[in-house]
């Protein structure tokens, strides 16, 4: 059996009166990849917050193992005319960790930026700045990564090698949560899947939880993807 390591319990939380999220309960596994899907305002960006502590539930138990990474949404979008190179921004990514991090140079091998790493950041391609942000969470050597709408700027043509450079970083054994609006890049990637409309709809593999019933329950109509078999 997998050592779990993210555990909620009961999560409910609200801003003023209005409730985003009600008694949410499950597990992550060391190593798992799970993919959080369902519409605007079901509560996917505060769960993630509610993981990285930077915001807390007015009910129930967060239990994490691990140091985690962050990307969050549009960060890769929102850089014009930052004035730092690649680099400067990976590195800065070790923050307070310089006796646990990981070599600049094996992580820009990784992740596939060394080739740009002189660069502005600002003058990078979408799918090229998502690495470097990516890069710059892994360099503090997290056992978690967690990235909100990781494909957001990233073009189409692309989306297919973002995806494959996510499943070498999962396969080197780091845990990876993602949170899309892509129903189809969640069942041909995601080994778990949290179908999250305020409640949890459904949790498990692709095939258990990517199903008609559940997809109308929790868009309120029918949504066509395709299931791919993993």
């Amino acid at each position: 059996m997998k050592e779990k390591q993210i555990e909620l319990k009961n999560i409910t939380f609200s801003y003023e009166k209005n409730n985003v999220l009600s008694d949410i309960t499950f597990d992550i596994e060391k190593g798992d990849y799970l993919g959080i899907i369902g519409p605007n305002g079901g509560g996917k960006t505060t769960l993630i917050k509610i993981i990285l502590g930077l915001l807390l539930p007015q009910k129930g138990e967060v239990v994490i193992k691990g140091r985690c990474g962050y990307v969050p949404q549009k960060a890769a979008q929102d850089v014009a005319g930052f004035p730092a190179t690649a680099r400067e921004v990976i590195e800065s990514g070790k923050g307070g960790f310089k006796k646990e991090v990981k070599n600049t140079e094996e992580i820009m091998k990784l992740t596939g930026t060394e080739k740009y790493k002189e660069k502005l950041i600002s003058d990078l391609s979408g799918g090229e700045r998502q690495r470097v942000f990516i890069a710059q969470a892994l360099v503090s050597n997290p056992e978690i990564l967690i990235l909100d709408e990781p494909s957001a700027g990233v073009d189409v043509a692309t989306q297919s090698d973002f995806y494959s450079f996510l499943k070498k970083i999962n396969e080197k054994g780091v845990t990876i949560i993602f949170v899309s609006h892509d129903i189809n890049i969640i069942a041909k990637e995601a080994k778990k899947v949290l179908c999250l409309g305020g409640e949890k709809i459904c949790y498990g593999t692709p095939q258990e939880t990517l199903t008609e019933k559940n997809i109308e329950k929790l868009y309120g109509r029918e949504v066509n993807f395709f299931l791919h078999r993993h």
